[in-house]
């Protein structure tokens, strides 16, 4: 993709057959009214992976019914949606290696929904990231996030009036050890 693109609806896949979209374009911005990932599908799964570039859309929806399922991984880039409705599915959220990864929404999660925040690519020291910018979050919305690859550090899930952010705490000495790869201590 050269330059930006725009479509009126998306829906990842069309059928019971398994797909993946792939956003990979970094510095484009791909702008879309619905993008439903497998919404309302019976059988298979829908995927997207978003690794890099903008991704704005009015409603981004990933609720299956039935044996499907939809996951949106979100490992670099950025998504502005007005609105997020996340069924029986799973909104992945990694951070970069310096950072959080930046998603403006308005947020809808089932009790089944979830999200996961994968630190496995984070080098950066302990710090408070935002994760989801959006005003109507529910402190119970805590009870379905769950962590992955942040090995010794401590992650916790902070709901805010402005959003979902991370808590990262380090021991002391990973701390230590990568503050003095960012500064020259003589």
């Amino acid at each position: 993709m050269d330059t930006n693109a725009w479509a009126d609806w998306l829906r990842i896949p069309n059928a019971t057959t398994d797909a993946t979209l792939e956003l990979p374009v970094s510095g484009k911005t791909l702008t879309v009214d619905r993008l439903h990932v497998a919404h309302n599908m019976q059988d298979g799964s829908g995927t997207v992976n978003h690794t890099a570039g903008s991704l704005d859309v009015n409603t981004l929806s990933l609720r299956p019914t039935g044996l499907a399922s939809g996951t949106y991984n979100l490992s670099g880039g950025t998504v502005s949606a007005t609105d997020l409705e996340v069924g029986d599915s799973t909104l992945n959220i990694g951070l970069s290696v310096v950072g959080g990864t930046a998603l403006t929404t308005e947020l809808q999660i089932t009790p089944a929904g979830q999200i996961i925040i994968d630190g496995t690519a984070y080098e950066g020291l302990d710090g408070y990231f935002p994760v989801i910018s959006a005003s109507n979050l529910a402190g119970s919305l805590t009870n379905q996030i769950s962590f992955v690859g942040f090995d010794v550090r401590e992650p916790s899930a902070i709901i805010e009036d402005d959003g979902l952010w991370l808590r990262l705490i380090a021991e002391p000495s990973l701390s230590q050890r990568l503050c003095s790869r960012c500064l020259h201590i003589p």
